[in-house]
């Protein structure tokens, strides 16, 4: 069964639960994550690197499904962090 399209805010809102709530609400909204179809995963997924909240959303409290579907998009956040953090010296340095 195909979901329904889903807008910008309810994506956003999506996120915020995830990151932000009470564990309640977290786990409700994991479960939901579940029940994203591709298009809708890859909506969710855009809007979390754009706004730096992969780690934060994804990284605790999935299911072993929910860890195999998001394990390469926190692979992948966690690598940027790294080389990121690697660099801070030489920015800092050059302010």
């Amino acid at each position: 069964m195909r979901m329904r399209f889903m807008a910008d805010e309810e994506y956003i809102h999506m996120l915020s639960v995830l990151t932000l709530a009470r564990d309640p609400f977290r786990a409700e909204a994991r479960h939901h994550l579940g029940n994203l179809d591709d298009a809708q995963f890859a909506m969710l997924t855009n809007i979390a690197n754009s706004h730096h909240v992969v780690l934060r959303a994804f990284a605790t409290g999935l299911s072993t499904e929910g860890k195999d579907r998001f394990g390469v998009l926190l692979s992948s956040e966690r690598k940027r962090a790294q080389t990121a953090t690697s660099r801070l010296h030489e920015v800092c340095q050059a302010l």
